[in-house]
């Protein structure tokens, strides 16, 4: 009885209802220590020893749930506990509430600690200590990865070629800055308790390593790259941490162990390099790698060479392939040869990957920023491992419905791109087996040239220039035309600058290059106001007269110094201007002269002279305008086909997804700026292939440009005009024009199939639609390389019919990946159960939660297995068995029946197609 007389305490309590004080009871005797005491009570102390705080472990229950869920912030939670207590907030037990809020927030970070230790099964590990637990064993891992020692079958490292993609890690590296961390405390004041052990990288080795690398000055040969213009210089002043770089599987969105790091100064190629290796070292070293990164580009390019760098504990041993690519979504902000070099949707084996999902990562993590930023180091990591593990067990629970529905989606659109690829090569089959090698050639090529590269440095030199530049021809890329105003300004600039070495210095400071160049851009700067005056709609403001009057001074400016060179260059200009004045036009209202707009005022360049006027210009000066107005008309050629393949998705856009008034206000703007852009190139050529003919005194037939009309101006491949098509061959099919003709571009008459040009008359209300020249396979628009670019859309097309077929027999090998390690893990648990065999109350509960995590797996399993096994009805094709891996055999090219008789299906990915039409045109700006 003195015992427990003796043992009397108060306490103060938080509830999940408020906060109270407790009068307590303890036994010193008999029953253990204070802490064992209270926590059998299910009360959590908020010290070890001689504790003056207990939280109910319901109370840390609720909150947990909470912050993971709702991302609601300790300082929230603990208010609101306040509030519950005293709203009024003057009763003296309110400032004992406030003094407590430290003493919660360590509680909570113990709770979060203890829960990941206890979930991975660190208590029942009798061989080590906590403190021995390995780098990244807390974290919760993928179970639809490939690893060899759980889920893959065994022979994988032998199967054929054709296979191999099966067994491929799919990862995805990205930085966020919105996860930065003030300069605020050290290690010595907060103490870590993860520290390595889950989602971050271990702190020791990193610091001593990112001491030593210095600023890292990266200049980028692709347009665009944000990261790349702050990788030194990301508002770092202030800041401990500037954001974190993280690496997940691409496929599943799992954040990786020991796959997150802090960012000192932007996005360095040193931390990420750090963070990739790290997570690296958890798989196994024969996986074939698919890495994706939105500047891999840049960052493939000195990556090996960097990792040989590391410490030894992370440096990777490079026997694996590595496959380098772009996410789809940033692909469209590279020039087109990062596009077609490190694009998913060429990537043999990648399915329907489009390693965007670290995005959604981020997405999850955004709203815990604000509340972690002003943390110390160790609570700033302790509390985003809680976040990480929560995404993903979030993740794990999920897999069945996501591959589920994937699969089904798969196979659902399958049979359709399937008939597209047919209606495709009909009428191509004389090509088609050249482009099939074309890409199997290509493929190999890109899957030589992903394994390792050689470490000496003139080796890897040389690497680096056969990636850049393949040896093999690539069968998605349309060659260039011709040479566009770029190529021809450099090549006039270089033949200045030899006859100047040469001592011919031309005879003003302005050479006959310079002087046609500025004049053709002044012509541009006339058209431009000539468009804007011409669609201008109502009044104009004041504001706007001042610019439209401002503009058409500058113009007026730039013709009077333009006529100083003329008197140079072109001396029969002067004549005929001062032959235009003589007779001005008479404005009829005031009769006196009208005064001409500067926009209209003809600058009289050689092409727009009499022929006797022309004579008098200096030698040369007639060919520099001739090579100038080709490639005028060659760059607004290849900007007209991208601005009208732009014009055709932003329809069908609308058409599909554009529903409210605001988005369709939004959507209408967008394809007027499109639509404004596409007369403005259509004004360029034609106003170019003008001055062509006037170069040749009218002879239309020594110009290879043809004539450009109105009804010229249609996409080769309009989705919505295929559309109508098929609707209106449903309701006339003798009239209507079937799907596959405006796919290929070819008219169903025999002389069309030949690639002859026949006047069709225009049938709307029949159902027929006239075929621009676009839309004609012998097009004059596409007269440079007509058959390469129907290659290039009938590669693309196969393209899509393997990325689905690759994707269905990945998604099936994922499903028995997730079966065979939820299995793995129930035994693992099961296994931990042996290792307490006594009769004690510890045993019995140690035992007891082995057993409820290993019975969790298997109902996961189970529900799992019976979803699979069910077929939607949208699905089609049999229902496959989950526990059989795929059979290890190559895939056959075009899809016939496999040995088992099952037939490959394909299908299509919707943000494919905007990426590929781009890819079209010039680079994507």
């Amino acid at each position: 009885m003195s015992d427990l007389l003796r043992g009397g305490y108060v306490l103060f309590g938080v509830l999940p209802t408020g906060a109270q004080t407790l009068s307590i009871m303890l036994n010193r005797a008999t029953v253990g220590s204070h802490r064992e005491q209270l926590l059998r009570c299910e009360w959590f102390p908020a010290t070890d020893s001689e504790p003056q705080m207990v939280v109910t472990m319901e109370c840390l229950r609720q909150f947990h749930g909470l912050t993971l869920q709702g991302k609601m912030t300790t300082y929230d939670y603990y208010t609101t506990l306040e509030k519950l207590t005293d709203n009024l907030g003057l009763s003296d037990f309110q400032f004992l509430v406030k003094d407590r809020y430290k003493s919660f927030m360590r509680c909570i970070r113990e709770w979060r600690y203890l829960k990941m230790l206890k979930r991975a099964g660190c208590g029942h590990d009798v061989d080590h200590r906590i403190g021995d637990t390995y780098p990244g064993e807390l974290a919760v891992g993928c179970p639809a990865c490939p690893n060899p020692k759980v889920n893959l079958p065994e022979g994988w490292e032998v199967a054929l070629d054709g296979m191999k993609f099966l067994y491929s890690l799919f990862l995805a590296i990205d930085a966020c800055f919105r996860l930065k961390r003030h300069l605020i405390s050290n290690d010595a004041k907060d103490l870590g308790l993860v520290n390595g052990k889950g989602y971050f990288i271990e702190d020791a080795p990193f610091k001593a390593y990112i001491k030593n690398v210095g600023d890292q000055v990266e200049m980028s040969m692709c347009s665009g790259l944000a990261a790349l213009d702050y990788v030194n210089t990301k508002y770092s002043k202030g800041y401990a941490s500037t954001g974190k770089g993280l690496v997940v599987c691409a496929r599943h969105e799992f954040v990786q162990a020991n796959g997150v790091v802090d960012l000192q100064k932007g996005e360095r190629y040193a931390n990420m390099d750090y963070c990739l290796a790290s997570a690296s070292r958890h798989h196994h070293h024969k996986l074939r790698r698919t890495l994706s990164y939105n500047i891999m580009c840049q960052f493939y390019k000195h990556l090996h060479e960097c990792l040989h760098k590391l410490p030894k504990m992370i440096q990777l041993r490079f026997v694996c392939q590595i496959m380098y690519v772009v996410p789809k979504l940033h692909i469209g902000g590279h020039i087109l040869l990062c596009q077609l070099l490190f694009s998913l949707s060429f990537l043999h084996g990648a399915g329907r990957t489009d390693a965007e999902g670290i995005e959604r990562a981020w997405a999850n993590m955004g709203p815990v920023a604000t509340s972690t930023r002003k943390m110390g180091p160790s609570g700033h990591h302790d509390t985003l491992e809680d976040h990480f593990g929560s995404w993903n067990w979030g993740k794990l629970v999920g897999l069945g419905h996501l591959l589920h529905r994937r699969l089904a989606n798969a196979l659902a659109d399958a049979q359709e791109h399937w008939e597209e690829l047919e209606d495709f090569t009909r009428g191509q089959e004389d090509h088609v087996e050249e482009w099939k090698q074309m890409i199997k050639d290509w493929d190999q090529w890109v899957e030589m040239h992903g394994a390792p590269p050689p470490r000496g440095q003139d080796e890897y030199a040389a690497w680096m220039t056969l990636r850049m530049q393949p040896t093999v021809p690539n069968p998605y890329e349309v060659p260039k035309s011709g040479l566009n105003e770029h190529d021809i300004h450099l090549q006039l600039a270089e033949e200045d600058h030899q006859r100047s070495k040469q001592g011919d210095m031309p005879v003003h400071d302005m050479s006959p290059s310079e002087f046609v160049l500025c004049a053709l851009d002044l012509e541009e700067t006339q058209r431009h106001i000539q468009r804007g005056v011409k669609n201008y709609r109502g009044q104009r403001s004041a504001k706007e007269q001042a610019a439209l009057v401002v503009r058409r001074t500058r113009v007026l400016c730039d013709i009077e110094n333009l006529c100083l060179v003329q008197a140079v260059y072109t001396p029969g200009a002067l004549q005929v201007v001062k032959e235009r004045a003589q007779e001005p036009v008479i404005d009829v209202q005031s009769g006196q002269p009208k005064l001409e707009p500067a926009e209209l005022i003809p600058l009289f360049l050689p092409s727009a002279l009499p022929p006797a006027h022309r004579r008098t210009c200096t030698e040369g000066i007639i060919e520099v305008e001739k090579h100038l107005r080709n490639a005028q008309c060659q760059s607004a050629l290849d900007s007209l086909r991208a601005h009208l393949f732009v014009h055709a998705r932003l329809k069908q856009y609308k058409h599909l997804h554009v529903r409210h008034q605001g988005v369709t206000t939004r959507t209408q703007g967008i394809m007027a700026r499109n639509e404004k852009q596409i007369q403005l190139d259509a004004a360029k050529y034609n106003a170019a292939r003008g001055a062509l003919v006037g170069l040749t005194d009218g002879n239309e037939d020594e110009v290879k440009w043809h004539r450009l009309n109105t009804a010229d101006i249609r996409c080769i491949e309009d989705d919505e005009v295929k559309g109508k098509c098929k609707a209106n061959d449903e309701d006339s099919a003798d009239n209507a024009v079937g799907a596959s003709e405006v796919a290929q571009g070819e008219s169903s008459s025999e002389g069309n199939a030949n690639g002859e040009e026949e006047d069709m008359e225009e049938m709307v209300d029949g159902g027929k639609r006239l075929k621009s020249h676009l839309q004609q396979t012998a097009d004059w628009l596409l007269i440079a390389a007509p058959q390469t670019a129907v290659r290039a859309k009938w590669c693309k097309a196969y393209a899509r019919r393997e990325r689905f077929t690759k994707e269905v027999l990945l998604l099936k090998e994922e499903m028995r990946r997730v079966l065979k390690s939820l299995e793995h893990l129930e035994k693992l648990w099961l296994t931990r159960t042996a290792a307490f065999p006594g009769d004690d109350g510890l045993s019995e509960g140690w035992r007891t939660y082995a057993y409820d995590q290993a019975a969790q797996y298997t109902c996961i399993a189970g529900a799992y297995r019976r979803l699979w096994l069910v077929k939607p009805a949208t699905m089609t094709g049999e229902v496959f068995d989950v526990d059989e891996p795929v059979e290890l055999e190559p895939v056959h090219e075009d899809g016939e029946e496999n040995e088992d008789g099952e037939e490959n299906e394909d299908g299509e990915e919707n943000e494919d197609d905007m990426e590929e039409e781009g890819m079209e045109g010039e680079d994507v700006e």
